[in-house]
Parts: structure tokens; sequence; C-alpha cells
């Protein structure tokens, strides 16, 4: 993975998008704690009654039915990609995993960090959660927790397996150094 710790180059005012939306989505303090055990696909489906009266027109026309296709997440992977060319931000980096998840991207231009937000909240950001559920529709918190922890151990940096939440996670990793934080991302990319 290439270095997520250089999140800002002031010479392009290119904007790094990683794992870090993993993090902060994780950390949010407005979703309600799942029942433990409950698995991704009940979790998200308790949530989307909610989601639909926030997210926008676009998102809310394909999460209608519950559930997302690869063609649907790839239109709005798309439309969001194109929301910003279309904003006069070019795309200068875009990497995509086996699943078609962003795990790169590389945007360019003065207002580079305000149109990617805009952008996402149209197009992309809910659609992109219900496709990390759909995913791992089947698989519960804890799961994923196990196999980050185990990424981790891997690393050579111990964490718990079984932590209260992510927040908790990111705590013990920050706790450990830059190196164990930059790996605990890399970790639950791959858990993802």
């Amino acid at each position: 993975m290439p270095n997520a710790t250089n999140t800002r180059d002031p010479r392009l005012g290119v904007t790094w998008l990683l794992a870090a939306a993993l993090v902060l989505a994780a950390c949010t303090p407005a979703r309600p704690t799942p029942a433990e055990g409950q698995t991704f696909g009940e979790q998200w489906l308790a949530r989307l009654p909610t989601i639909l009266q926030t997210t926008s027109e676009f998102q809310r026309e394909i999460l209608r039915d519950g559930e997302v296709t690869p063609a649907e997440h790839e239109r709005a992977r798309l439309a969001f990609i194109g929301c910003i060319e279309d904003a006069g931000a070019p795309v200068t980096d875009l990497h995509l995993d086996e699943n078609g998840q962003i795990t790169l991207l590389g945007v360019g231009g003065e207002e580079a960090d305000a149109i990617v937000q805009r952008c996402e909240a149209e197009y992309y950001s809910d659609v992109r959660e219900a496709w990390r559920v759909a995913l791992r529709r089947d698989d519960t918190e804890q799961a994923m927790f196990a196999r980050i922890a185990e990424c981790m151990a891997q690393g050579g940096y111990v964490v718990s397996a079984t932590p209260a939440n992510f927040g908790q996670m990111v705590s013990e990793a920050e706790a450990i150094g830059p190196g164990a934080r930059k790996r605990l991302l890399e970790c639950a990319d791959e858990a993802q």
C-alpha cells in the first residue's frame, strides 16, 4: 500500500483519501451500537430507514430496495468520480481493490477537499457503505475485529481481538506508535 502518512502535497494541492474513511465512519458516535452478534447486513438494514431519509436522491434510488449490486456500486463510484472531474478538479490517481472499492484517490486543485466531500455526499458515501456491507453481509463486527487483530499480529503489533469498538483498536494502535496506526488502517482495509 502506498505511504498513507503524506496526506497533502502542498506543491500540487493533491488530496489522498485512504482507509481513513473507514476509521472516521467507525468512530462516528452518531451510529447506534450494534447488538452483539448482529451481522453487518442486519445492522445496515436496521439503519436503512434513516439513511433513506438523509441521503441524496441519487443514492436513495440505488438503496431503496435494501441491496447494492456490483453494477449499482460501479454506477455510484463513476458518478462520484465524474462529479469531481466536472467540478474542474482533476483525478490524478485512482486505485481500486478487487471488489471495485476505492483504495486510493488523488485529486488536484485548490478546492479539491471541498469538491470531493460534496461529490461524495451526493453520489457515493451511503452507497459505498452499503457495498462494504454487501461484501460482508453475513459477517459480524466481532469477526472483523478478530481479522484485524490477526493482521496486526502478523505485522508484529498486538491489539485486542475483542475491543468494545473500532475506536478502541485505533487508540491501542496509536499508543503503540505511528507505524501501528498505519498498519491498523491497512488491516482494516484488508478486513473489508
